[in-house]
């Protein structure tokens, strides 16, 4: 998506961490007793090396944090954050696999855009999931009223033609697009009440 904004942050390379992760794997059963026992022994896990780590680490304990066994309990690091060095991104894995974990440094090029552009790109692709779902839902409507001998389809063209016209084509936003999408909500609504159907929407 282009921009003729001059930003001072433009194309820029960042790192996270993933896990890898067995993309055959089953949803766990919650209610067997030995998949609870097993993700409770999960929850108690303590690497080696972990004890002296901690201690090093966290010499002292906060008032609102339990130690049971004295020192920090174990926890994965977390994966959530992102980084603009390599480097950085390394040292999150490196401590991740060094506690047993499998996790890799993944890289993204961001091409920051603003805001603004980004909610007219939204706002129009918006439009167009609902102008497709009408445009199938009245393809219904018009293969009944064929069964049914009735001929109600060159109105709805009309206004199906007035929608693809008023839908934006660039990343600018349409409020005639949006009205024309309303009012043939309505006219499928008025339709399916006359024939006894459900409404559209």
């Amino acid at each position: 998506m282009a921009t003729n904004t001059n930003l001072s942050r433009t194309n820029e390379t960042m790192y996270a961490v993933a896990w890898v992760v067995d993309p055959d794997a089953e949803e766990p059963d919650y209610d067997d007793p030995e998949v609870l026992r097993r993700l409770h022994e999960e929850e108690q896990y303590e690497p080696e090396g972990w004890r002296e780590y901690a201690l090093e680490a966290w010499p002292e304990k906060p008032e609102y944090e339990d130690w049971p066994n004295g020192y920090k309990p174990f926890f994965w690091p977390s994966t959530k954050r992102l980084y603009t060095t390599r480097k950085a991104a390394e040292g999150r894995r490196d401590l991740i696999n060094r506690w047993g974990g499998n996790a890799v440094v993944v890289v993204a090029e961001i091409d920051w855009i603003p805001l603004e552009e980004m909610d007219a790109k939204w706002k129009r692709e918006r439009l167009l999931r609902e102008r497709e779902k009408i445009e199938a839902q009245l393809a219904e409507l018009e293969s009944g009223n064929r069964r049914l001998g009735v001929d109600g389809g060159s109105r709805r063209q009309r206004v199906l033609d007035r929608v693809a016209s008023a839908v934006p084509t660039s990343s600018g936003t349409s409020e005639e697009g949006a009205s024309a999408l309303e009012r043939l909500k309505r006219m499928g609504a008025g339709q399916n009440a006359a024939e006894g159907t459900c409404p559209i929407g």
